[in-house]
């Protein structure tokens, strides 16, 4: 059963390799779309730029997400933000956010004299690092606040999955216990059928087989009853009399 602060395993079965996979859009997909707007840019300025530079340092900008994410998720299941915690976590969290944008600033500047064109490449990276941390941070915080919910939508799916299971298997468990409480119970057309040929044979002084047919009735159906019912003691002891 999940437990509080536990983060299931949404693809079991996966490798890290194919799960790692599944973060490559993180950094992808933003990448090209600021590629592709930049680009628009320089041609509206008429300054001649090639895409893929620009694409080349986008990707590789927003490519710090991914192992970000990963970060971020470890960080949000050692500190759950939940309602118990929530004074200490909300703290916590948003120091993981700041220190989440410092690096990706950081390596932003580190990258950008090597892969940007003209003239993000001449900027010394202090002026790089003050123009970047202006510019995305709100979607730095964004992107991390993004990362938590998603993580926690996930983890609150799989518990409600859970509880769904959970509760089917309870359901298959009373039926079952309700079923075997029906088999349980007397028949009485059974019951005044064997008395009445029990009774028969002893008419008859078939003393022998009237025992044997009390002996093989207990492992009918109504066993459970018939052997404890004060007629069926009577026919027993008449029989073995």
């Amino acid at each position: 059963m999940i437990r509080d602060g536990d983060v299931p395993d949404v693809l079991p079965g996966w490798s890290l390799g194919r799960k790692l996979l599944l973060l490559v859009p993180l950094g992808l997909l933003p990448g090209l779309m600021l590629a592709s707007q930049s680009y628009l840019m320089y041609q509206a300025e008429e300054r001649a730029v090639s895409w893929l530079k620009l694409a080349g340092w986008y990707v590789t900008i927003w490519y710090f997400w991914v192992p970000a994410t990963l970060l971020v998720l470890a960080f949000s299941r050692r500190v759950p933000l939940e309602r118990a915690r929530l004074a200490a976590a909300l703290p916590a969290h948003l120091l993981c956010a700041l220190l989440c944008f410092a690096l990706f600033v950081a390596h932003t500047a580190l990258v950008t004299p090597w892969l940007a064109p003209e003239p993000y490449s001449l900027l010394p990276r202090q002026r790089i690092a003050g123009h970047f941390a202006l510019l995305y941070f709100h979607v730095g915080m964004r992107v991390y606040g993004g990362v938590v919910g998603i993580e926690y939508a996930v983890d609150y799916y799989c518990k409600y999955r859970e509880r769904e299971l959970l509760t089917s298997r309870l359901q298959t468990q009373l039926a079952q216990a309700q079923l075997q409480a029906l088999k349980m119970q007397p028949h009485p057309h059974f019951l005044f059928n064997t008395l009445n040929a029990i009774s028969n044979l002893v008419r008859k002084n078939e003393n022998r087989d009237a025992v044997r047919m009390l002996a093989a009735s207990t492992w009918t159906g109504s066993r459970n009853y018939a052997p404890s019912h004060p007629a069926t003691r009577c026919c027993s002891r008449t029989a073995r009399g």
